[in-house]
């Protein structure tokens, strides 16, 4: 699952990079974040329990929160490279004599181009280095939660 939502976000990244001055709301913001959004919410739920998975019950409190902090902080980092990405490109363009709409466009272009990538690295990683141990089993998420899931 975190392979085929890794990709389905780097699709929907890929559909803003076609960002234009001129475009739609519906076409070029809604339609790509809302393919954007249902590839991280294919890819969120198993990330969490495949980093969780195996943890003692003792432990379980700070792997959870170690994961949270992960992914806090790396979503500020990467907020930050991806702007200064898209900073740079802006600038660029509007020091050759590109307008300012389409040098802002072009910037935002890179910035998305940059995310898609990194979506796809991502799962690249994640069929590497995911185990197949425990995939397809049927977990019944009522005794899970009530702690009487025996393995």
């Amino acid at each position: 699952m975190q392979i085929s939502g890794a990709l389905v976000a780097a699709a929907g990244l890929a559909w803003f990079t076609q960002l234009s001055p001129d475009g739609t709301v519906w076409g070029d913001v809604i339609a790509p974040s809302a393919v954007v959004s249902i590839g991280f919410a294919v890819m969120i739920v198993p990330t969490t329990i495949a980093a969780l998975t195996d943890v003692p019950e003792s432990h379980s409190g700070v792997a959870s929160a170690l994961l949270n902090v992960s992914m806090q902080v790396g979503g500020a980092l990467g907020l930050a490279v991806l702007s200064a990405a898209a900073t740079a490109r802006t600038l660029d363009q509007s020091r050759a004599g590109v307008p300012a709409g389409l040098s802002l466009v072009e910037g935002f272009g890179v910035a998305f181009a940059i995310a898609a990538g990194l979506m796809a690295v991502a799962a690249i990683l994640a069929l590497v280095f995911f185990r197949e141990q425990g995939r397809r089993q049927r977990i019944n998420l009522v005794e899970l939660q009530n702690g009487s899931f025996d393995d």
